[in-house]
């Protein structure tokens, strides 16, 4: 398993401590995800923080037990969206 933003393999301990690291004014975390092959194309993917997805194909190539993983990165985008818009009308509401 590696890091986002390292190249050395990451153990267990380290993945847990959540490191962070300043890049200038920002903080940055690094993010770690997991993905195990279950069956044929069926894979459990997980961030670290006891969040896991079971990703798999249609029926003709899988067993369709879970999005493909094109259609869970369009997913993840669309709620990337709706949390910011979220948080700039409860940002614009209190203000």
């Amino acid at each position: 398993m590696f890091s986002t933003l390292e190249k050395e393999p990451l153990n267990r301990r380290n993945r847990d401590k959540q490191e962070k690291l300043m890049v200038g004014d920002l903080m940055t975390k690094i993010i770690n995800s997991t993905a195990k092959l279950l069956e044929e194309f069926r894979i459990s993917v997980d961030n670290g923080r006891f969040h896991c997805v079971c990703l798999d194909l249609p029926p003709e190539l899988g067993t369709d037990k879970g999005p493909t993983a094109l259609e869970l990165g369009v997913m993840s985008f669309a709620g990337c969206i709706s949390q910011i818009f979220y948080l700039m009308s409860k940002k614009s509401a209190s203000q």
